[in-house]
């Protein structure tokens, strides 16, 4: 993904970063779960994970919104 986000254009890299979204909060839900869990972690030091594994507003959207005024710039210039 990083090689991707150098390299790509952005009709490659919005759809890839927008799949991801869903597999990201599931890591991070196990990444906040397991310190708690397994070694008394207490909530605030796991807030990152847990602020990463909510379900983004709707990326979809998101996505399509982006790409569409980066479009809007390019055809400007």
């Amino acid at each position: 993904m990083a090689w991707l986000a150098l390299n790509g254009s952005p009709a490659g890299v919005i759809p890839v970063l927008t799949a991801n979204f869903s597999a990201r909060g599931g890591s991070c839900a196990v990444v906040a779960y397991g310190p708690r869990r397994h070694h008394g972690f207490p909530d605030e030091a796991c807030a990152f994970f847990c602020f990463l594994a909510e379900p983004a507003p709707d990326p979809a959207a998101q996505a399509t919104a982006r790409f569409s005024r980066r479009g809007r710039a390019a055809a400007s210039t």
